[in-house]
Order: C-alpha cells, then structure tokens, then sequence
C-alpha cells in the first residue's frame, strides 16, 4: 500500500492470489496508518493570486489580471498571469514549458561534454522519480524541478545524462555523476528531504 504524494489517494496493489474482499478488509484494517500519513503531507500548494513559490531558487509571487489576455509572462520575480479564470492550471502549463527550456538546454550541453548526441527530453510529471533515461537513450523529467534550488535540477540531469553512458548505478556511472555535477551529494540529500514539498504543489 502506498500513499500518492500528489492528491492523497491511497493505492492498494493485490498480488494474483489475493481476492478484492481480501483487499477490502485489509484496506480497512490500515485505515489508522492512512490517516496517519495523510497528516504528515505537506500543505497542498496552489498556483493561485498572491501565491508565492521558489522559481530556480528565486522567490516569485503571482499576480493574476483577469482584464489581462488569457497567457503568462515573468515581470522580475512576479509571474503575471491573465484571463478570467484561476491561474493555477495556467501557471503549471508556463513551468513545465519553461522547466523544459531549461532542462533541454541544460540536457544538451552536459551530453556534448561527454560526446554524446544530444538526447530526445520530454517533460512529465511522474509520482514517483525525478527523472529517467529508457534504454534507447530518451530523458524525462518532472516539471516540478524547476521548484527546487538550481543545483537540484543539475543534479538530476546530470544523473539522467550519466545513463547514456552507464545504464546502471555502478561506481563508473557514479564517476560519471560527479564529474558533470561535483556537488551531487548535498543535491541529492535535499530532494531526499524536500521532494514532498514539491510533490504538493499546484
């Protein structure tokens, strides 16, 4: 059983032996341990007027216009966004395609250090990993790096870049990690930490 960091919902999965009114009493019979880890989630975070977020490790606030055109632009550390209706869905689409800015340009250049072509990126948003690499050498990542301090989201794509030359999590892969993202280690700490929090968000 699992807790979905994201929405709350708790995930049950049966193994083939097991019958649903099996999953049914033992559902009930965890209800105390879900309540339990539903207190410890963070506050649910949303993208709306006056909401204030950390923006590549910048404070940003948000300012919704409704007599603005419907789109969304940065003004210092103000994200201005227009149109009538509530912002936070506007403002998710603007961070996934400015975090895919980032992460492609980002991407791109650590794969050209190691000689590599530059890698197909998608942009996600996964439950349970900040990032991937699939066998025939496509990167995804979450949006919600963006959130997270800057060396964060290096240390993620460095991790993702480092699988196109070692698919595994060997001590060659892990010299390839630190050679493109030195201070790793405290990146990978915070995430550890602080990953929830960013899992709350919009």
């Amino acid at each position: 059983m699992t807790i979905d960091v994201i929405d709350g919902s708790a995930r049950l999965v049966l193994p083939r032996s097991a019958s649903q009114g099996e999953g049914w009493t033992f559902l009930k019979s965890q209800s105390k341990w879900i309540l339990n880890q539903l207190t410890k989630l963070p506050p649910r975070r949303l993208f709306n007027d006056g909401a204030t977020f950390a923006l590549l490790g910048e404070r940003c606030k948000i300012r919704h216009l409704p007599l603005l055109p419907e789109a969304t632009h940065q003004e210092g550390r103000e994200l201005v966004v227009g149109g009538y209706e509530e912002p936070n869905q506007q403002v998710i689409k603007w961070l996934k395609c400015t975090a895919g800015s980032f992460i492609e340009k980002s991407s791109f250049s650590k794969a050209r250090s190691l000689n590599l072509q530059p890698p197909k990126i998608s942009i996600r948003d996964p439950r349970s990993s900040w990032g991937s690499c699939s066998e025939l050498g496509a990167l995804s990542f979450s949006w919600r790096l963006i959130l997270a301090p800057p060396q964060v989201m290096d240390y993620v794509i460095s991790h993702e870049v480092a699988h196109l030359l070692e698919f595994n999590h060997g001590a060659e892969f892990w010299s390839v990690v630190a050679n493109l993202c030195p201070r790793y280690k405290n990146a990978k700490l915070w995430l550890g930490d602080n990953g929830p929090l960013l899992l709350r968000y919009g």
